[in-house]
């Protein structure tokens, strides 16, 4: 067996130091009119704590408000893990030239991608993906739900 990457086995930092992300989805949004939406998990790498942020599009924009949620509830990633999915990249471009002149070490953020076409390289996310839509599955039965219940269940 092979060594762990030494940012699953960091000590020393807060959670979600060093995250992995993915998104999954489809799921419908909405009461009268479906809407469709789609859930980003950000995981801990060293503690596989969870956090989960419904999104109502594939925009950089929308992934770069979830991904300040992340940061403003959990702390600021120090390390991001992803695929070369067009939000994540583009996030990760406007991050790098927004922090360009900052002088803030703990701020700054290093992005790693997986090689495209092999998304077993982030099996960190992808593993939890039939966790939590199993438990999404037996939370909402068939059952369509606003974004803000949404946003509440995958809170709780």
């Amino acid at each position: 067996m092979g060594q762990l990457p030494k940012l699953r086995v960091a000590a020393g930092f807060p959670g979600f130091s060093c995250t992995a992300l993915d998104m999954f989805g489809p799921f419908q949004v909405g009461c009268k009119t479906l809407k469709e939406a789609h859930i980003i998990v950000f995981t801990c790498m060293t503690s596989r704590t969870i956090h989960l942020e419904l999104v109502t599009d594939k925009s950089t924009n929308t992934f770069l408000m979830a991904f300040c949620r992340l940061a403003l509830l959990r702390g600021h990633p120090i390390n991001c893990w992803s695929d070369c999915g067009r939000n994540f990249v583009g996030a990760q471009q406007y991050l790098r030239e927004v922090m360009q002149g900052w002088d803030i070490p703990r701020m700054q953020c290093l992005w790693e991608w997986n090689v495209p076409r092999a998304s077993h390289e982030n099996g960190v996310v992808e593993s939890l993906f039939k966790s939590v839509r199993q438990a999404l599955d037996a939370t909402s039965k068939n059952h369509s739900f606003t974004e803000e219940q949404w946003e509440h269940i995958l809170q709780k």
